[in-house]
């Protein structure tokens, strides 16, 4: 399977074998496994013997939206996503596939195991890291299964920057290696397992393969067969591959009629003949009495370096090739004369699906679209036995052409064998044109070539269509609705011989009715206004307005999908009218009159306070005036029982509290009021907090004997206890010997005729104590 960005790969036809690989058994034999898709049976070396084997798919854009959770119940568990690909072009730009997210979503939340691959084309080891970093920086948020894959191909068309790159000598196989290291290794560091998607022929001729057998990358190997035992399958024993992509495109017949064998050549001398009735071959082929010569390769893929061609009846002896290191030549025959394929063409909307019977003797079809003048164009090559033509126009007639292939040599074919169709009209693009509560009125774009439109009902519950109306232009009306009612329509455009365009459900659209206008309340603080109402069914969003009384003009303020939404930055005192509508897409809203608009006042701005004193037994506060206050309320507010207790009503700007005790903590709270009584918002972060000092504690006496200091002071008021301090004059810094209630403290165990530094600190049942400097520790001469 070509996996260019252009190709178009269906998910369901797109079969690979993944080998859970264990413990090998060399000593077994050969094995075949059977595909459920395909109903072909595989073979397998013996080595794999034990292991599991199972189908796996690999998709990309090219296969649309998928229904992950079908490919679940079809027993598929496991699937390779590509994350984007390089351009063929010179400037080889990077891209993202554009059903990357949502194939990775789809398989994640239908229980698939993922693995993603990268397109590359990149000439060297900076572009290869780029390619890594790329996927890396759309891969971090999921969790891989698989590997992460570095698909290496060539393009095979003119633009193609890997072909050039190669066939101008800019590439060779140390360097193409190196670019897969670098990528790879790059995927590694970050956390992800690496692997390299190729063929049989890029393992052996494009890459020195055998530095890649310690490295640890898994490899997926492309090679179109039903035995993996036989031929080139595997450049290398000791490469054991983990993933075989056995075909691609489509599940019966998937890979088409075997015409590609191949020769183990004893490195040295050979002698093989052709005869007309049987080719000299070791694996057995269908069709052999159609051979009319055998080429010779140097590389997989039919007629790739081909070497020279032994003619039927012809002889040929190969001796050692200095240029042809390999002990494997690669030899595949071609036939004299293919039958054509019996073709039919199904249009679709802006596609024609073309499929055909097998050809014996054929390994791959081509599907030309004719141009006129004889000129045809080459859009695709397959070795499956169909093939969608996919971007077209809508309502135009297309001719196409299939022949069959065996190498080069195609099928004859003349104008005759050509066949058309015409594309199904384009789909109308639905919309509203006007809404109320009670009905919708619809328009759509023209559809080139339709003839007439029909409009259409869908019940959800019962999954049935309903015709409400066939017109030749576009618009309809639908009336006698429910306000803020669902209602599903789908139009369809027809040709005047009755052809329509296609449609699936995706394509119903649901249209609501006008709804019903909201009930709105407003609730009030000093700098906002809180606006909230009730849900209204068949809403897309509301919209809020504030209205200017003077003016008579409403003002957009914010569009919300939620309940509820609250202008801020208001300022105190001051009045406000809004009004709130229920809206659905396209811009319809609720009807409404003047009695939907609700106004109200801030309240008065929050007194800012100015200052905030004390002393030991008093609390002073002040604060600015508020604009519109006629009075004001001081509260004392307290931490454990959260509540506020008024301690005045005054009209002034200022209040002392004379009931502080020393070494405590005040919260004081200050509202504005109206003369009606109404007061400013508030919350804790309002509070002014304001602690009051305590005395300091006074020596009375320093009296001591021999060895002994007693430490006595006046006992402080509000004071809870003491705490003792020992002064290091050397150090600066005290050190806390003793908390006690009493006013008085004994040192013993001292020094005769040293001197020892004290300080006594007093503390409040809060834990506040009364500031000191070094003025306050009391020195005393031990006797």
């Amino acid at each position: 399977m070509k996996r260019k960005a252009i190709s178009l790969i269906s998910f369901i036809l797109c079969l690979a074998m993944l080998f859970g690989i264990g413990s090998v058994s060399y000593a077994a034999s050969n094995f075949t496994t059977k595909s459920q898709f395909t109903g072909k049976s595989y073979t397998h070396y013996a080595s794999y013997a034990g292991t599991m084997v199972k189908d796996m798919i690999d998709v990309s854009e090219h296969n649309g939206l998928i229904n992950w959770y079908k490919i679940k119940a079809l027993g598929i568990d496991d699937a390779i996503i590509r994350v984007g690909y390089r351009g063929y072009g010179q400037a080889g730009t990077m891209r993202e596939d554009n059903y990357f997210y949502d194939n990775m979503a789809g398989a994640q939340k239908a229980g698939v195991n993922i693995g993603v691959y990268f397109y590359s084309q990149a000439l060297n080891t900076t572009e290869a890291i780029a390619e890594a970093n790329f996927v890396l920086k759309r891969i971090k948020a999921y969790k891989l299964q698989l590997p992460v894959f570095f698909d290496y191909e060539f393009a095979e068309v003119s633009d193609g920057r890997l072909d050039y790159a190669w066939s101008s000598g800019k590439l060779n196989k140390t360097k193409m290696t190196n670019n897969v290291i670098a990528f790879c290794d790059t995927i590694k560091k970050a956390g992800f397992k690496a692997g390299i998607y190729s063929s049989s022929g890029f393992y052996t001729y494009q890459y020195n393969a055998d530095t890649f057998l310690n490295k640890g990358y898994e490899f997926w190997n492309a090679y179109y067969t039903i035995n993996s035992t036989s031929g080139s399958f595997w450049p290398n024993k000791n490469h054991v591959y983990k993933y075989w992509q056995y075909g691609g495109d489509n599940v019966q017949g998937c890979c088409g009629e075997p015409t590609v064998a191949w020769l183990k050549v004893t490195y040295g001398s050979y002698t093989g003949y052709v005869s007309a009735q049987s080719v000299n071959f070791t694996a057995a082929t269908k069709g052999t009495s159609l051979v009319s010569g055998l080429n010779v390769r140097k590389g997989a893929g039919s007629g790739y370096g081909v070497i020279t061609t032994i003619p039927k009846g012809g002889k040929m002896t190969i001796h050692s090739y200095p240029t042809y290191t390999n002990t494997d030549l690669n030899f595949y025959y071609y036939v004299g004369s293919l039958a054509k394929p019996n073709f039919t063409l199904t249009p679709g909307q802006n596609s024609i699906k073309v499929s055909w019977s097998a050809v014996a003797g054929a390994a791959s079809y081509r599907v030309y679209l004719y141009k006129g003048n004889g000129s045809y164009e080459r859009v695709a090559e397959t070795s499956a036995t169909s093939y969608t033509v996919s971007g077209l126009k809508g309502n135009t007639k297309y001719t196409l052409l299939v022949r069959a292939f065996s190498g080069s040599v195609g099928s004859k074919y003349t104008t005759d064998d050509n066949k058309s169709a015409v594309t199904l009209p384009d789909k109308p693009a639905l919309k509203v044109s006007d809404a109320s509560e009670t009905s919708l009125q619809f328009t759509w774009n023209k559809v080139g070539g339709a003839a007439y439109y029909r409009v259409y009902s869908y019940d959800t519950k019962a999954k049935q269509y309903t015709r409400l109306a066939q017109l030749t232009t576009p618009g309809y009306t639908l009336s006698g609705l429910e306000s803020g009612s669902s209602n599903y329509l789908l139009a369809r455009a027809f040709t005047a011989d009755g052809t329509g365009s296609s449609y699936t459900v995706n394509d119903v659209k649901c249209f609501h009715s006008v709804p019903v206008q909201p009930q709105l309340s407003l609730a009030r603080y000093s700098y906002s206004i809180k606006l909230s109402w009730n849900k209204v069914e068949g809403a897309d969003f509301y919209r809020i307005y504030e209205y200017d009384a003077a003016s008579g003009k409403y003002t957009r303020l914010a569009n919300v999908t939620d309940t509820a939404w609250e202008h801020g930055h208001l300022e105190g005192n001051s009045e406000h009218t809004y009004l709130v509508r229920a809206m659905i897409e396209g811009g319809w809203g609720s009807a409404f009159t003047a009695a939907d608009r609700k106004t109200t006042t801030t309240r008065l701005a929050k007194p800012q306070f100015l200052l905030a004193a004390e002393s030991s037994n008093t609390v002073r506060v002040a604060w600015e005036a508020v604009e519109g206050a006629a009075y004001y309320k001081v509260f004392l507010y307290n931490a454990g029982t959260g509540k506020y207790t008024t301690l005045t009503k005054t009209d002034l700007q200022e209040y002392v509290y004379t009931k502080a005790k020393g070494g405590c903590q005040y919260r004081i709270l200050v509202r504005a009021y109206t003369a009606e009584g109404d007061g400013s918002s508030y919350s804790v972060a309002n509070q002014k907090s304001i602690i009051t000092p305590i005395h300091k504690a006074v020596f009375t006496l320093a009296s001591n004997t021999k060895g002994t200091v007693d430490v006595k002071w006046q006992a402080v008021s509000d004071a809870a206890f003491y705490r003792v301090y020992s002064y290091n004059k050397a150090t600066g810094k005290y050190q806390r010997l003793a908390q006690v209630t009493a006013t008085s403290y004994r040192l013993s165990k001292l020094a005769s005729g040293k001197q020892y530094t004290y300080l006594v600190r007093a503390f409040s049942a809060e834990g506040y104590a009364a500031d000191y400097t070094i003025k306050d520790n009391k020195t005393i001469t031990v006797k």
